[in-house]
């Protein structure tokens, strides 16, 4: 079997404008000046796949999960690669569509770049509080973990190389977070030795909603043999599809019945979004590699995600304006070489700034626990204010993660290998949360319209010492042990209160604030034990035993809380152990790849994030006790002929708790063998591709289908979210491989263009991907419509 370089959709041809361009940059003596000239007038981007002829052979692909290049059917861990080839046949542009191809991950969403993510059903249960515990899983851009608490980031994915899906604790190798596992999103490196670009346009029709548009495109120019320029830039409007209905809210206090006539507006959950990526790649004569990156992301939305259950399917009512402004940025800069002949290093330092803004409607919170009584119509008897009591609050998040990496690590790929390096990692999350009521008493409110308002910083810092080292046991056989150390500080400077204050109101007994600091440092290690054997060359064996961690962190407690002794001023890391046995094979003369494991894991003194109204007005972090996960993994690869392949991957899980949990005023609100929330026991994919011929041209047709089981909407597992399934199919015609005399080939646009017609979502579905309960009012997030398309890409 031959070394992988993903198969391009379609085989470039030598169309004039190619040429001309290709003319151009070969020497390269004007580049600078024809990429200004190019990105103004062209606006390209960056979407190159090195790739091959594929013939029937299920393709082998290196991936860097163990921090080397290694083929993924000689690497003893489950790893799950989601190639370029793949990544542009089946169109994947976001997380959820990254999602939707592997089994192994559920995701609890609200919305783009507010959701949430678990590998082997890890899930805490927890809402995304920005004062809760961090996340299960760590996602990655190339070498920097942007991870954040209360809502993952979002990247667009376009010139991606590859996405790697780490099942399983990573605490070596990878630290904190990585508890249940790892997603890498590895974008594309400039490349020297050619010019190349392309664009992609398209357009889709949502079921009973808006339009989709998108331009996507990428440019990538040698700037001599040794240096290259690879940009790539997006700009997308996703339609919407949700309807903001006519609804009405009357007010006890007050009297008044106000509705929502000024935010009513059908398809209202639209979102645009634009960005781009430059990076700059130069390799020196002693081998050494410098890489320096940047990212720009920006995306608007407009409406809600989530639906009312009341209102009926695809449908709320909303008395405020909502919105969701997400921007972030990442520089970072990578240099890799040789120190000696037997040792390589790798260094990156990376800074990856988010910013969110949103709005939220708050309204059904002052009508169920008629808060009207506050307003200056009531409290004050100002029979001249008004009455009009509705409620809405504005969030600013402001997250600042610096990392820096170094490792060593030895160069041969077989016999005695290792790896040493250090990370060191500061991470600040800045965020304000203003509760604004503009018909609140002035007698009340030292600041006019304001209910309640927070303004936090919370610091996470993270050192680590961490090591791998591989020895063969005998010729088939090896044994790794690897070790993280690892030092973790918190804190955090609360402040909090309500109309104004941040103490205690003066007037009013129950309203509580603080103005405090907290902080937590901890210190330990987690280790790593495997032992891989090669039955023979198509069957690998292997035994795993590991550990992934969530640090530990502060708790804001006013007074009353603490005081009360019930809530906990601080809480520990968590642990998560693995156990798990696994094997990888390839089958009939490379044509048939079957993968799979089964996984034991064990969640010690689990991290929860949780709410005590009467006591605290703030999310607050408990160890709760103990959880066991158990599950099978499968992947299978077919190509059953030269036109025909298919893929198979299956996720069983039983994720139960195994021990009584109580709620810290002695209620027991878990039972033990309860689910985790959010974790259905079954998922599985399936995908099927024909390739044929239409009047010489190369043509193909795919399909994917997914199923998720049932899932539990909370620990408690009195409602469950029904299982469902999602499908999609595409058609496409790419140019003809072998040539062709056709008149439409001798336009010399349409030698290099590709064409495609979809169906994303097949069935309509609309299963529940996240639900709870405001204040009465059952919220869910589903899936997108049936959306049917066109799309055109042209590579050069």
């Amino acid at each position: 079997m031959k070394n992988i370089l993903l198969k391009p959709l379609f085989e470039k041809k030598a169309d004039p404008l190619t040429l001309l361009l290709r003319d151009i940059f070969k020497d390269n003596k004007y580049a600078m000046s024809y990429l200004g000239a190019l990105s103004i007038g062209l606006g390209f981007q960056s979407n190159v796949l090195n790739a091959e002829e594929a013939d029937s052979n299920v393709e082998e692909i290196i991936v860097t999960a163990s921090k080397r290049a290694t083929n993924i059917q000689d690497l003893p861990m489950a790893v799950q690669a989601i190639g370029s080839e793949e990544l542009e046949a089946k169109n994947i542009t976001d997380f959820a569509d990254i999602a939707a191809l592997s089994p192994s991950i559920t995701m609890d969403s609200s919305g783009t770049g507010n959701s949430y993510f678990y590998i082997r059903g890890v899930s805490d249960g927890g809402f995304g509080n920005r004062a809760g515990a961090q996340a299960s899983t760590a996602y990655y851009i190339d070498e920097q973990p942007v991870s954040t608490i209360g809502g993952n980031p979002d990247p667009h994915i376009y010139d991606v190389n590859r996405v790697e899906i780490l099942k399983g604790p990573q605490g070596t190798l990878y630290g904190s977070s990585s508890q249940s596992g790892t997603v890498k999103i590895i974008t594309n490196k400039p490349d020297p030795s050619g010019f190349e670009a392309g664009f992609d346009i398209e357009t889709g029709d949502i079921h009973d909603g808006s339009t989709d548009e998108s331009l996507e495109t990428f440019v990538n120019i040698p700037l001599g043999t040794s240096t290259a320029l690879r940009i790539s830039a997006y700009d997308i409007s996703n339609g919407g599809w949700i309807d903001n209905v006519p609804s009405t809210v009357s007010f006890y206090y007050t009297g008044a019945t106000i509705d929502n006539s000024s935010y009513v507006e059908d398809d209202y959950n639209w979102i645009d979004k634009s960005g781009h990526r430059i990076r700059l790649g130069h390799d020196m004569e002693s081998g050494t590699t410098i890489d320096l990156s940047f990212l720009s992301h920006e995306s608007f939305s407009n409406g809600s995600w989530e639906t009312d259950v009341a209102e009926g399917a695809r449908k709320n009512s909303r008395f405020a304006d909502e919105t969701f402004d997400d921007e972030f940025t990442q520089t970072s800069l990578t240099i890799a070489g040789n120190l000696s002949d037997d040792i390589e290093f790798t260094f990156n330092t990376s800074i990856f700034d988010r910013e969110i803004d949103y709005t939220y409607d708050y309204t059904n919170y002052v009508y169920t626990n008629y808060y009207d009584s506050y307003s200056a119509y009531a409290y004050d008897y100002d029979y001249y204010a008004s009455t009009d009591a509705r409620m809405f609050y504005v969030e600013n998040d402001k997250y600042d993660r610096q990392s820096t990496e170094f490792r060593m690590q030895s160069t041969n790929d077989s016999g005695f290998r290792w790896i040493l390096g250090v990370f060191i990692e500061d991470q600040e999350l800045a965020y304000s949360t203003t509760y604004n009521m503009p018909a609140i008493s002035n007698s009340l409110a030292i600041v006019p319209g304001r209910w309640w308002k927070q303004d936090n910083i919370r610091e996470d810092s993270q050192k680590a010492i961490f090591g791998e080292a591989t020895w063969p046991i005998d010729e088939k056989t090896d044994l790794t042990v690897g070790l993280r150390a690892y030092d973790n500080q918190a804190d955090f400077d609360a402040k909090d209160g309500y109309m104004g204050y941040y103490e205690d109101h003066p007037v009013l007994s129950w309203a509580a604030g603080r103005t405090e600091k907290y902080s937590k440092d901890f210190s330990d290690v987690s280790p790593k034990i495997n032992i891989a054997h090669k039955l023979n060359d198509d069957v690998l064996l292997y035994a795993t035993y590991s550990e992934g961690f969530r640090p530990s962190g502060t708790n804001r407690l006013n007074k009353k809380a603490r005081e009360s002794g019930i809530v906990p001023a601080t809480y520990d890391s968590d642990t998560l152990t693995n156990f798990e046995a696994g094997f990888k094979s390839t089958l009939a003369d490379g044509k048939i790849i079957l993968n799979g494991n089964l996984h034991t894991m064990n969640w010690d003194d689990f991290q929860s994030t949780s709410y005590i109204y009467d006591l605290l007005t703030v999310a607050f972090v408990q160890n709760v006790g103990q959880a066991t996960i158990t599950g099978l993994e499968l992947e299978s690869y077919f190509n059953i002929s030269d036109s025909f392949s298919a893929s198979l991957m299956l996720a069983l899980t039983n994720p139960e708790f195994k021990e009584d949990i109580y709620d810290l005023q002695g209620v027991l609100s878990t039972p033990k063998g309860n689910q985790l929330a959010y974790v259905p026991t079954e998922q599985y994919v399936i995908t099927m591709n024909k390739d044929f011929v239409i009047r010489n041209r190369d043509a193909y047709i795919s399909y994917d289908h997914s199923y998720t089981g049932e899932s539990y909407q909370s620990s408690a597992n009195t409602d469950t979210n029904a299982s469902y399934s999602l499908a999609n199919f595409r058609f496409g015609v790419n140019p003809s491989s072998k040539g062709s005399s056709d008149p439409d080939d001798l336009v010399g646009f349409l030698q290099n263009a590709s064409v495609e017609l979809y169906l994303e979502n097949v069935h309509d579905a609309d299963p529940t991907l996240g639900i709870y309960d405001d204040f009465g009012d059952v919220r869910r997030t589903g899936s997108k419509p049936r959306t049917i398309g066109l799309r055109l890409r042209y590579r050069f």
